[in-house]
Parts: structure tokens; sequence; C-alpha cells
């Protein structure tokens, strides 16, 4: 009886060790980890775990590394995953300094998790953006906007800064296992008094262009003032012309019926002439070739 409660007792053990062997060996991965299977000794055996549960060597642990999306803030105000005042200056073309915020999504290729993980000596991904990431992000931003002048960095030129080092980043870091998915500078503030030269630069283009546009309405106006007069000058033109030809026709109508009136009145002259010249005495035989002249006519 005796031997049966020991025998009972040892198995009791054996699974009460068994269930704890099998939770030790049991490792969960987060979605959207990769983890980095390694030795107590810190070797790492090239397994890359998904996520999920899976089972290790109670001599190994796992390493997580986020292979999904991971958003940084590097920000003057406190925001989420900012520690506090985390802006940083830009260098420029001409000297001038600028303050600027940061927004960066980025993850880490399943594939090179275990060079991460060998490469940082098994540093967290919190260590590695804090450190290492970090210092590309203000290396790399300085090193493209040292190639502009403070005018393009704070003005129309900042979607082409965010592309360049959106590239230049990328091409760093992705032979470090990280992947650049997207960069943004979300403020860019120079000084006092750089803001003060650009404003007045700013005042003066736009007093400026507000001249040209005047200057144009000015012309537009004349111009149109040029159009009318010669479109007035042409109805006049047109208007003249076409009197002058109604006086033309006026007149040689006029003179058409004043050389009928006078060519009737010539005949009538001519035929009372002849009266005033006839004796009163007829002819005393008639023929065809003696006309009959008809008084009164």
């Amino acid at each position: 009886m005796k031997a049966r409660k020991v025998g009972a007792s040892i198995l009791t053990l054996l699974l009460v060790c068994a269930a704890v062997a099998t939770f030790t060996c049991l490792e969960k991965v987060p979605a959207g980890y990769a983890g980095v299977v390694y030795s107590l000794n810190g070797g790492v055996t090239g397994e890359v775990l998904g996520q999920g549960m899976h089972f290790i060597s109670p001599f190994e642990h796992v390493a997580e590394y986020p292979v999904s999306t991971e958003t940084m803030y590097l920000s003057k105000d406190k925001v989420e995953g900012s520690k506090g005042d985390d802006s940083f200056n830009i260098s420029t073309k001409d000297g001038k300094p600028v303050n600027v915020d940061v927004e960066l999504s980025y993850r880490y290729d399943q594939d090179k998790v275990d060079e991460v993980y060998t490469k940082w000596r098994g540093k967290s991904p919190t260590e590695i953006e804090d450190t290492y990431i970090r210092a590309r992000i203000k290396s790399v931003a300085n090193e493209v906007t040292s190639q502009y002048g403070v005018m393009d960095v704070y003005g129309e030129k900042r979607t082409e800064l965010n592309q360049k080092v959106y590239e230049q980043l990328s091409k760093t870091l992705v032979e470090d296992g990280i992947v650049i998915e997207t960069f943004n500078f979300t403020r860019i503030e120079p000084d006092e008094n750089t803001l003060l030269s650009i404003q007045q630069k700013v005042d003066a283009q736009q007093k400026l262009e507000q001249q040209k546009i005047e200057a144009e309405q000015v012309k537009i106006e004349a111009e149109k003032k040029i159009v009318e007069a010669n479109a007035q000058a042409e109805a006049e033109l047109i208007k003249a012309k076409a009197n002058a030809d109604s006086q033309i026709i006026k007149a040689e109508a006029e003179k058409k019926a004043n050389t009928l009136v006078s060519e009737s009145l010539d005949e009538k002259v001519l035929r009372l002439k002849e009266l005033q010249k006839w004796n009163g005495s007829l002819p005393m035989v008639q023929s065809e070739s003696i006309p009959i002249i008809k008084i009164g006519e």
C-alpha cells in the first residue's frame, strides 16, 4: 500500500514536471511580430518564428521584432511614442537654423530579423529605435536639407525634401533589415529672425504680384478701349461709306432724271420752232414722203 502511494506521488511529480516543462517550452509570438530563437549563451539558432504558439527547447529563448508597421514620432510636443521634446535642428545651405518634427513608419524585414539580433547583440526594437534609427534619421535629414536654402526648406520644396530623405534613409536602413515605409517633416520652423525675414520676402513678393496683376488689368483695359475705339471707327467708316454711296446713287438718279427732262424739253422746243416757222399753208399734194403736221401736239 505504501509502495502504491510512493508510486502515485512520483507519477504526480513527473506529470507536474512535464506540465512545467511544457509550459516553459511553449512560446507565443504576438501578431505582427517575428521571433528570433537564440540559445542561453546568446547564439542564434537560425530559426525565425512567425506569429502564434511554438515549442522551443528549455535552453532557448525568443527575441521578438515587429514585422508590421511601427510609427515613430520625433516631435516638439508630446505625442504617442514621444517621450518629450524629440524635435531636432537641421542645417540649410544658407546657414539658417531650422527646428523640425518628423513622423516615420517602418518595420523589420522578417527574413533578416536574425541578422538584426546578431548585429545589435540582442538589443530590443525599442533600444534600436532610440539609438540607431533616430541617429540615422537626423543624419540623413541634415545631409539632404543642407543642399537647400531656408526658403526652399520652409516653403514649396517640402514635398521634394520628404521624398529625398525617404529614399536615402530607405537605402541606408534596408541593409540593416529595417524597411522604411513613410517619412514626413510634420513641422518645419525657422528661428524668429528668419521667420521675420521670410515674412518680409513673402509680403514683398505678394506686393509685386499684386502690382503685376494691376498692371495687367490696366493693360487689358487699355486694349479693351482700343478695340472699342477701332470698332466705333470701323462702324462710322461703314456708315460714312454707306452715306457716300447713297449720295452717289441719288446724284446719279438726279442726273439721269435731268438728262431725260432735258432731252424731252429739247424735242418740244424743236417742234415749237418748226411750228413757229410754218406759214399755215398745207402742201397741195400729200404723199407718204410728205408728212401731215398735226398741230397741237
